[in-house]
């Protein structure tokens, strides 16, 4: 499990957990990806760093993952944030409170945070 709680841009946080993520595909290794707090901001659509500011597109990099990788954004978070549904890539699931604690029981044995 994966988790991912900084904003996109400003720290190497997002990028670190989506190549650990791209890394477990690559080695046939399971992995989720969960976006709390400002992580949320990640799932947005329409980024557009590579042009911007030379960076690989981070929505190309949630694409990579889809549909091996589950990803999840607490809903809690994005409402926090005032992000609607309809601002986010199609591939990403909003999740509530009580779903969160869920994964985190299923597959808590592994979290890394970034």
């Amino acid at each position: 499990m994966i988790v991912i709680t900084k904003v996109p841009y400003g720290h190497e946080s997002v990028y670190g957990g989506l190549y650990t993520a791209i890394a477990c595909l690559e080695r046939n290794l399971p992995a989720i990806v969960i976006l709390l707090g400002d992580g949320v901001y990640s799932a947005m659509k329409g980024q557009a760093s590579n042009e911007n500011l030379g960076y690989p597109c981070i929505e190309d990099l949630f694409y990579t993952l889809a549909p091996k990788v589950k990803i999840y954004v607490h809903e809690k978070s994005m409402t926090e944030r005032g992000i609607e549904r309809d601002r986010l890539i199609e591939i990403v699931e909003a999740i509530e409170d009580q779903r969160l604690l869920a994964l985190l029981r299923e597959h808590g044995e592994a979290i890394i945070k970034y």
